[in-house]
């Protein structure tokens, strides 16, 4: 196993410093942490990321350890499909990059409504459907998220991977978050956990 950063670890500083690719890379590579997690919203933009990026890691000999594509697929037609669209861009940013691993989030629910969660599970599953094929055809992995939302338990997240059935889905799982937390608490994931990407 290697260590990689999130780039999501930095985004008060990259917010509040207005901190760039380059600045973030060095910061990574000062810890000596081997592997960086680019992450698509704190970007926020396709054009160039590709370029900048790959420029980054090749002056710093990081390896990239993971794109998160910063998604929420439980949203009403009307917003989801410009999401998707984005979301194919920024796919296409990470086949440019070969990325090992995509991390998705599924989406949000409320928790107290069993109803709602298993609404948001049919969707979420319907959506990574249609998903799965474009990852794939990049030779991609959709890593799905377990943490504060949809998929948020194991047994969720082989849910969604078994119910779509692509070698383009698979899980990534955060030990220390809990379903419908607000922040880390500490927890042990159960045996079921799938096969984690890193």
């Amino acid at each position: 196993m290697k260590l990689g950063m999130c780039h999501y670890s930095y985004h008060r500083l990259w917010t509040e410093q207005s901190w760039d690719i380059d600045r973030l890379t060095d910061e990574v590579k000062a810890l000596d942490i081997p592997g960086i997690d680019y992450h698509a919203r704190l970007l926020g933009t396709q054009e160039g990321a590709a370029e900048r990026i790959a420029a980054a890691l090749d002056r710093t000999g990081l390896e990239l350890s993971g794109f998160s594509l910063s998604t929420d697929f439980n949203q009403p037609p009307e917003k989801l499909e410009p999401h998707l669209e984005d979301t194919l861009k920024w796919l296409d940013v990470a086949a440019q990059l070969k990325a090992p691993a995509c991390r998705v989030f599924g989406g949000h629910a409320d928790r107290a409504d069993p109803g709602d969660v298993e609404a948001g599970m049919e969707y979420i599953i319907g959506v990574l459907k249609r998903l799965a094929p474009e990852a794939e055809s990049r030779g991609l992995v959709l890593a799905l998220e377990n943490h504060s939302g949809l998929p948020g338990t194991a047994e969720e997240q082989n849910r969604v991977i078994e119910e779509v059935g692509s070698p383009a889905v698979r899980s990534t799982s955060a030990t220390t978050w809990a379903p419908g937390r607000k922040g880390p608490t500490p927890c042990r994931s159960p045996p079921s956990t799938p096969p984690t990407f890193t």
